[in-house]
């Protein structure tokens, strides 16, 4: 191949690469799962809680409450949060018991618990500070008529 056509053909190659990009196939793959991997959410427990509801106004009646919950995060914080739970127990357990005792009669007639969930998200919130659970969930719960 004479120079004039190493020189042309270098050039096409170049211009090719330029209007194509260029790219590795397997760095965009890795780049992709490890951006799936760092933003799966898992469940982890926050604790069970069972305590007396006070007597209302309204209704005469007592009731007892039992709250079996858990968090969603992202995986690779999990173990923080685990850390974050175990040390700081004694608080949560004390906030989440005022929380639920705090509980209302619309509070346990919503079919979802919305609000009643999302209060007690805050409360896990404010004494984990800062911790990133995403969500609170039940794996059960229960209003006992006494």
């Amino acid at each position: 191949m004479s120079f004039r056509a190493a020189t042309a053909f270098n050039s096409l190659l170049l211009a090719c690469m330029a209007v194509t990009g260029c790219y590795d196939g397997r760095s965009l793959v890795e780049e992709v799962r490890n951006q799936a991997i760092q933003s799966r959410l898992d469940e982890m427990s926050i604790g069970y809680f069972r305590t007396t509801l006070p007597r209302s106004a309204v209704d005469d009646n007592p009731m007892e409450v039992e709250v079996d919950l858990f968090g969603t995060a992202v995986r690779h914080k999990i173990p923080d949060i685990e850390t974050a739970i175990e040390a700081n127990s004694y608080r949560l357990r004390q906030s989440v018991l005022v929380a639920l005792r705090q509980t209302s009669a619309a509070e346990i007639a919503d079919p979802n618990l919305t609000t009643f969930r999302e209060r007690l998200l805050e409360v896990v919130q404010t004494e984990l500070e800062g911790s990133p659970i995403e969500s609170i969930g039940f794996r059960t719960v229960r209003f006992i008529p006494l």
